[in-house]
């Protein structure tokens, strides 16, 4: 009964994780790739949160950058 729960319970928090990461990963992607695609400058802010996305989506589970 208690290896159910624990399966649940990470089940659970995966989840929970995933939803709380991909609000910022949607907010930095509708910010800044219409601006980028439609070829106009951008400013400090705008290539910041392009950073923290491509960081974001590159970094891999365990903190290192994915090989594959």
């Amino acid at each position: 009964m208690k290896a159910i729960l624990t399966f649940l319970l990470s089940i659970i928090l995966t989840v929970g994780v995933g939803l709380l990461i991909a609000f910022p990963v949607m907010w930095l992607w509708n910010y800044v790739i219409p601006d980028v695609f439609g070829l106009s400058t951008i400013v400090f802010w705008q290539a910041f949160a392009l950073y923290s996305l491509c960081n974001t989506l590159m970094i891999g589970v365990n903190g290192k950058v994915d090989k594959n």
